[in-house]
């Protein structure tokens, strides 16, 4: 499927991985999974292979550590 990647899912492909027929379902369901996707004017989502199998939601992402500040209770 690495081919794929850049395709975009289809219309069978969504119905199968999201599990639901409704576009506003089928939005939904991406969005809790932490994949991108675009809302098109008819309210059907638009992704790609890519998206799917690199959700956002299992990227590394940047946290905000502490600064690194002395340790003075070690003194």
């Amino acid at each position: 499927m690495s081919e794929d990647i850049g395709k975009l899912l289809t219309r069978a492909e969504l119905e199968e991985i999201t599990g639901f027929v409704q576009p506003k379902k089928q939005c939904e369901c991406l969005r809790e999974n932490g994949i991108f996707f675009i809302e098109r004017k008819d309210g059907r989502p638009s992704t790609t292979w890519a998206h799917v199998e690199h959700p956002l939601s299992s990227r590394n992402i940047i946290q905000n550590l502490p600064e690194d500040q002395p340790n003075y209770g070690a003194i």
